[in-house]
């Protein structure tokens, strides 16, 4: 809680209590700062909150914070009692700018149940406002509107309060009063029986963004006490320094400042430290100490004054203020490092930015410039020497500049120099590359971002028909599956340019993308609208938590589509979806998911733009989006193409650069059972005959090295495509670092992708994560109660193994105990003697690498009956050591089984079993996680 201070008693501040009311003004104080787990904790101790769906912890304003996906993702604290008077306040982070609800305590939109709520607006609108409900159904009589453009990329404070005798509602904008009004009468936040939620109110409008230290009060705080709770201080008077002269971040243009600041509650004197490193400011270090100053205020860039030769352009300086009072025992009272920046004197901050690639041919150059400036001279040209030496060039009254058409694939340099009424200061000589002529080798593949940029607002079409895409808030991140790749977050989108759809007669498209992510909910991946034509998604309409969805408009109406599979593991899949005349193909990492039918075309006829990582509803370039969020991970080669592709084509889509080494396992960030990680293997790219071969466990250096490396990173050329390090793989060790480079039968040299892989402290028995519901004999087909042989065809065995649902899944996958599925065990003994599921091995050595422990994990159900629990081991019975009601407790449970007792060759296993025995027992248990250990049982997880 760095920078925060909760005063609750002590120095008298004790928190105010009004007579015939027992509750303080300070109602209930979210930090937000668990940063993991379903819990919210209330500092008052009086209203925790608890997590629904999928919110994640981020970092925060202060600490951590939570971060929101929109949908049924919330945190409840029940029915907090606010009121009749209240005061809310919370810092927001929120880059959609779309009609959402990030929090509130109502009943509904437009309703006379009292409660309050704040709404964030749309993008054409900007700002946010709070309703107060209990009225009519009007919306204008209790909602004032805070109407500036809120930024997008910042955290920034909001805060609303409400008399309940006089009905003035106000709203501040980080600190300042913003707006006001006396609501009608009727308005009314209490009594009311709504909870307070944050994310989703219950009422529409789910949020998408971050919020974070959420408090409210049942008083209305002054303009003071609001801006003491922006500085962090919740519940009593601040002890440190605040509102630093200039504003901490702020642009300044001077070279002497007067720093000022507001001393804290307690001061008697201030220390004060300033210097041009954050690190030495923070820690105090030599040179950075001004002085303990009695007043509030210091001059520096002066004669006699520190920096006496003044504030230097292009310089950051940090400042900090601890305030003392030697009568405190808790003085002194550390200030936050604050920071202000005096721009350059010459032109910085070049569009396009210097050394840019992929500039278009149409593009206008302009920069930044402070102090005073009269006019610029611009020097443009293809001759680095020539920009450099320029002289004499034209006035330019702005600061911007169109260099008229460039050529394609040219770099181009230039220079801006300004004009400040006495002197010409010289600019930096900047660079920037055209966009490539690309020419179209397949015209049936309409577009192909490679995303392998890795710097700038574009992500290159490479397939030639110039649909490039333009970054709306992703990030380049690097590496990523076939070399860089974007990493989204939530909001973050890129708009794609020129290709459009209008018609209502398209008979075939495929869509493909590189995807990881770790998030099972709505997840856009690209898209051109649903509803009138197509959308690749995770979750969403066509699939399940964390599996695909395939949206397409057909002539025969709507088909939303889903895979079997899931992707939401945190690894790398490929995922496409095929229409192909009506028939509806997902493939995941190469594989077909179960089809669907729709109508023979696909397609409205609306004129529709898309969307990478956002829904679509644009009627033209970067339109409307609707609402929704983007894969919240990585996504790396996304393709269009306008014809169905076979698998045997998707499978060489899935490579990228057919030249490349590809096929690696240990599959590229997965976690290896020893047994099974060597030898390392490969298939090898097209045309090549020999290998070089990296390997260590330092990413950079397997990244960069080359074949004259010494240290033992590079590991040889060969012919085969197969290599098993020398030094062997440890148990749990890594993360291991390699790379095979393609040498051709023309010479050649490709060089490979980084990939990396864990081992892990245990081997593997059965973590049920690989099993579908794939139809027996169908490509990739794994069907869980054909491994784990059941009682179907033997009455005597009252097992059931995988859900007997039909058209539902056979696995568990909301309730796991690792991973995203978990294998249900129906057990039926009235009229059966037991029941039991066998899964036959090829011999295994269950004592290698030291093993000695068994570890199965199971989950009950309070309507299972008690029963016996046991394994088989090459058909030795082992019975569970734990009470017989353990079979009715809804929790996971470990049972680990020393193998040191067990009455069988363990050194070579050929079957195991799992029974549960108990006359007329009947139940279901869930399994998971068999694995074996080298810990005693006590340590097993």
């Amino acid at each position: 809680m760095c920078g925060r201070t909760l005063l609750l008693v002590s120095l008298g501040l004790l928190l105010c209590v009004t007579a015939g009311d027992a509750r303080a003004e300070l109602v209930a104080y979210w930090p937000l700062d668990e940063g993991s787990g379903t819990t919210v904790g209330d500092l008052m101790g009086m209203w925790d909150g608890t997590i629904t769906g999928d919110v994640s912890w981020i970092d925060g304003h202060q600490g951590t914070a939570l971060d929101f996906p929109g949908g049924n993702n919330f945190v409840d604290f029940g029915n907090v009692e606010i009121g009749p008077s209240m005061t809310l306040s919370y810092w927001c982070f929120n880059t959609t700018k779309t009609f959402e609800r990030p929090l509130g305590q109502q009943a509904g939109n437009y309703t006379t149940v009292p409660g309050w709520a704040v709404y964030s607006r749309d993008e054409g609108e900007g700002g946010v406002w709070f309703r107060v409900h209990g009225a009519d159904n009007a919306w204008d009589g209790g909602d004032i509107i805070i109407a500036d453009n809120l930024p997008k990329d910042e955290w920034y404070h909001l805060a609303f309060t409400f008399d309940g005798e006089t009905r003035e509602l106000k709203g501040y904008y980080n600190g300042e009063l913003k707006a006001s009004k006396i609501c009608e009468e009727g308005r009314s936040i209490y009594p009311t029986p709504s909870d307070l939620r944050l994310g989703n109110t219950g009422a529409g409008g789910a949020y998408t963004g971050a919020l974070d230290e959420v408090a409210v009060w049942d008083n209305v705080l002054t303009e003071d006490e609001i801006l003491a709770a922006m500085d962090g201080h919740i519940g009593g008077p601040n002890p440190n320094a605040a509102r630093p002269e200039p504003e901490d971040g702020a642009l300044y243009e001077n070279n002497w400042a007067n720093l000022r600041w507001k001393g804290g509650a307690f001061a008697v004197s201030h220390d004060l430290y300033i210097g041009t490193s954050f690190d030495d400011v923070n820690a105090g270090a030599e040179g950075t100490f001004i002085g303990n100053m009695g007043g509030v205020f210091q001059v520096v860039g002066f004669p006699g004054f520190p920096f006496p030769e003044g504030l230097q352009p292009g310089t950051t300086y940090y400042w900090r203020v601890d305030e003392v009072n030697d009568a405190n025992a808790a003085s002194p009272w550390k200030g936050d490092v604050w920071s202000f920046w005096v721009p350059p004197k010459k032109a910085y901050e070049p569009v396009p930015a210097d050394g840019l690639e992929f500039v278009t041919a149409d593009t206008s150059l302009s920069w930044t410039a402070q102090w005073k400036t009269v006019m610029y001279a611009v020097y443009f040209g293809t001759d680095a020497d020539a920009v450099a030496a320029g002289e004499g060039g034209p006035p330019v009254m702005d600061a911007s500049f169109d260099p008229g058409p460039l050529a394609g694939g040219t770099t181009y340099y230039w220079r801006a120099d300004i004009f400040d009424g006495v002197e010409w200061i010289k600019g930096d000589v900047w660079s920037f590359s055209t966009m490539p002529e690309i020419s179209i080798s397949d015209p049936t593949l309409l577009a192909w971002w490679k995303l392998d940029e890795e710097v700038g607002a574009t992500a290159v079409d490479w397939s030639g028909h110039g649909n490039h895409g333009t970054l709306v808030g992703p990030q380049w991140t690097s590496p990523a599956r076939l070399g860089p790749g974007l990493n989204f977050s939530a909001g973050d989108y890129v708009a794609i340019d020129n290709l459009s759809y209008s018609r209502a007669d398209l008979t075939e498209v495929t869509v493909s993308a590189w995807v990881r992510t770790s998030s099972g909910s709505d997840q856009y991946i690209i898209s051109f609208d649903r509803n009138e034509y197509w959308r690749l998604e995770i979750n969403g309409n066509g699939g399940g938590q964390g599996q695909v969805g395939w949206d397409v408009m057909t002539s025969t109406g709507q088909v939303d589509y889903g895979s079997v599979s899931r992707i939401d593991d945190g690894r790398w899949h490929h995922v496409c979806g095929v229409f192909d005349n009506g028939r509806l193909t997902i493939y995941i990492d190469g594989l077909a998911e179960p089809s669907a039918t729709g109508g023979p075309t696909y397609g409205s006829g609306n004129m529709r733009f898309g969307f990478i990582g956002a829904n679509s509803e644009a009627g033209s370039f970067d339109g409307n989006r609707g609402g929704g969020n983007p894969v919240a991970g990585d996504m790396d080669d996304i393709r269009i193409y306008d014809r169905a592709l076979t698998q045997e084509e998707i499978l060489l889509v899935m490579r990228g650069d057919l030249l490349l080494a590809w096929n690696e396992s240990p599959a590229d960030g997965s976690t290896a059972d020893i047994e099974n990680a060597m030898p390392l293997t490969w298939s090898p790219g097209d045309n090549a005959n020999r290998h070089d071969v990296y390997f260590g466990t330092d990413r950079d250096a397997v990244a960069d090295a080359e074949t004259s490396d010494t240290t033992g990173i590079y590991r040889g050329s060969q012919s085969g495509t197969s290599f098993s390090p020398a030094e062997g793989l440890q148990w749990g060790g890594g993360p291991y670092y390699w790379r095979v480079d393609e040498t051709s039968t023309d010479g050649t040299v490709t060089k490979g992708n980084t990939w990396s892989f864990l081992i892990a402290d245990y081997l593997v028995v059965d973590d049920m994560e690989g099993y579908n519901d794939i139809e027996t004999g169908e490509p990739g087909s794994n069907l869980v109660y054909e491994t784990w042989l059941d009682g179907y065809a033997d009455p005597t065995n009252g097992s059931t193994m995988g859900y007997a649902v039909p058209f539902e899944p056979t696995m568990e996958t909301g309730i796991v105990h690792s991973g995203h599925q978990a294998a249900p065990m129906a057990y039926n003994n009235v009229g059966a003697a037991f029941s039991e599921v066998t899964r036959t091995l090829a011999p295994q050595d269950w004592t290698a690498h030291g093993v000695q422990t068994l570890s199965l994990w199971s989950y009950g159900d309070p309507a299972n009956t008690p029963a016996k629990l046991y394994v088989k081991i090459n058909g030795v019975k082992v019975n569970y050591d734990g009470p017989a009601g353990n079979l009715t407790l809804a929790e996971w449970q470990v049972w680990n089984i020393d193998l040191t007792v067990v009455d069988t060759n363990v050194q070579s296993v050929a079957s195991l079993a799992i029974g549960v025995e108990g006359v007329g027992a009947t139940g279901t248990l869930l399994l998971d996680d068999i694995k074996l250990y080298r810990d005693p049982p006590e340590l097993a997880p």
